[in-house]
């Protein structure tokens, strides 16, 4: 009963002293010490070492003082705590692209699609980069998984109307073009004028 007590006294004051830590930080990012911010940061993980909100802000901090390899360290294992966190993705994304790291940009979109399927922004970013890769086919699949959850899903529908046109196949580019012109005429009559310039490639 005594150990219970003394436990229940130790967890109580880390919670406070965890707290005090996060109004500081919270000052010294609002005062851009960011130095000072990192230490603070690392102080609460070190007494909580789960605290979501830290290992999130931890991640960015680093990430903004261009050590994205160590922030996104810190990012993974806030995705791993909450799947939610991985919307945070196309932070570290961004940063690795300004780095010309594709290769690293697609390793954290999957990793994050994989912790949280349904982020459907991840999935088009991915599509993206994918397309703009001539990485067709992995696109495709991607926006293929877009539309089962959302059949109506704009970027997507337009995407693999691309992706149709790309790879020759007229016919399925065609009843992409249909179902895109219900809500927008303009970007239909694009597409049409796609599918004529690259009539060669069709089958």
């Amino acid at each position: 009963m005594l150990q219970i007590i003394r436990d229940w006294f130790n967890q109580s004051a880390i919670k406070e002293a965890t707290e005090v830590l996060k109004h500081q930080v919270n000052q010294e990012l609002a005062e851009n010490e960011l130095e000072s911010a990192e230490k603070t940061l690392n102080k609460i993980l070190e007494l909580s070492p789960d605290e979501e909100d830290a290992l999130v802000t931890l991640s960015k901090l680093l990430m903004q003082q261009k050590k994205v390899d160590e922030g996104y360290q810190f990012f993974q294992k806030a995705v791993s705590l909450n799947a939610q966190n991985a919307r945070f993705a196309i932070n570290f994304v961004e940063a690795y692209e300004a780095l010309g790291n594709s290769e690293k940009m697609q390793e954290v979109l999957y990793a994050a699609i994989q912790k949280a399927p349904d982020m459907l922004d991840l999935r088009l970013y991915l599509a993206q980069q994918l397309f703009e890769n001539a990485m067709i086919q992995e696109a495709e699949s991607e926006l293929t998984e877009i539309l089962k959850r959302d059949p109506d899903h704009r970027e997507a529908n337009i995407g693999l109307a691309h992706c149709h046109i790309n790879t020759g196949r007229k016919s399925q580019a065609l009843e992409q073009v249909n179902k895109i012109r219900q809500w927008d005429a303009k970007e239909a009559d694009a597409l049409i004028s796609a599918i004529y310039e690259n009539v060669q490639n069709f089958n």
